[in-house]
């Protein structure tokens, strides 16, 4: 993301949409794992595939019966404070109108703020049924999930505290 956002005048990447799947295809705006593909090595090809380094196997065996094209394993935060306002640092596909990424350099305080998230039914940010019943039930690897922050570390965290 930090490469990204290097080579695009400071900007984040996006607009994403708030849930993620990790299935590749070059024609869908909103995925993180597209607009990174380039930096990840993730091959540009048709049809439409699952990056399987991207899906967790623990989201598979917590998910039998959904296909792995349609696991939604992250989130990503679209509520981060920015100057005193509540912004999307991803802009957001599922806004009206969709909203557009933000500038790395209003991201003060990355330490402090998670980027994404493994996503599970009770997450504050999985919003909708249908997309709960693509996500976990619950955090996959411990009690909390775990979380990218903006400053690039990872740890576990309560998505319900105040940021």
């Amino acid at each position: 993301m930090t490469l990204y956002s290097a080579d695009h005048d400071g900007v984040m990447v996006g607009p994403l949409w708030p849930g993620q799947v990790t299935e590749y295809d070059s024609t869908r705006a909103g995925r993180l794992i597209r607009d990174l593909a380039p930096y990840l090595d993730i091959q540009d090809r048709t049809p439409p595939y699952v990056v399987e380094k991207f899906l967790p196997r623990a989201a598979i065996r917590a998910l039998p019966g959904v296909a792995p094209k349609n696991i939604r394993p992250f989130v990503m935060n679209h509520k981060v404070p920015v100057h005193g306002a509540e912004l999307s640092p991803w802009g957001n596909l599922a806004a009206v109108p969709p909203t557009q990424p933000v500038r790395a350099s209003m991201l003060a305080n990355g330490k402090k703020n998670w980027a994404l998230s493994e996503a599970y039914r009770t997450h504050p940010d999985v919003a909708s049924a249908s997309w709960r019943a693509n996500t976990p039930p619950a955090p996959l690897f411990g009690p909390q999930p775990l979380g990218l922050f903006f400053d690039g570390s990872v740890a576990f965290f309560d998505p319900t505290a105040t940021q």
